[in-house]
């Protein structure tokens, strides 16, 4: 939530996508605006975000945390390769396609756009014009 950019050092990167608010008139619904999470697997390099965080979270030092970072993007290579799914919990299910390619399944019940914390779709009436 606090960052739009965190990348697991070997595996990837979860990015946040902004998207505004919208007016759907066929279901007579406006949605807050969101943000959603993506998954990019070419972002590979140490931001040190998530090393960090570990280091903190846990008490350890950076570089224990890196080292535990390589150790679990070797895992999930290793299970991804022999056809296993791996879940982030409530973020959603990273996968292998038909060619070979991460894929990132995002959990869409969840709107990490802080401004809109709360906020759900309001329906509305049709104005019938007269």
């Amino acid at each position: 939530m606090e960052h739009e950019c965190v990348i697991i050092p070997g595996l990837g990167a979860f990015l946040t996508n902004y998207h505004s608010a919208e007016i759907n008139t066929q279901q007579h619904l406006i949605s807050p605006p969101s943000k959603s999470l993506v998954f990019n697997a070419q972002l590979v390099s140490n931001d040190g975000i998530i090393a960090h965080y570990l280091s903190q979270r846990l008490e350890i030092s950076y570089k224990t945390s890196l080292m535990l970072l390589d150790i679990f993007s070797a895992y999930c290579h290793r299970d991804l390769a022999e056809g296993k799914k791996i879940s982030f919990g409530d973020l959603g299910i990273l996968d292998k396609n038909e060619s070979n390619k991460l894929e990132f399944y995002p959990n869409t019940a969840i709107n990490y756009n802080e401004d809109a914390f709360g906020l759900k779709p309001l329906t509305v009436k049709a104005v019938s014009h007269k």
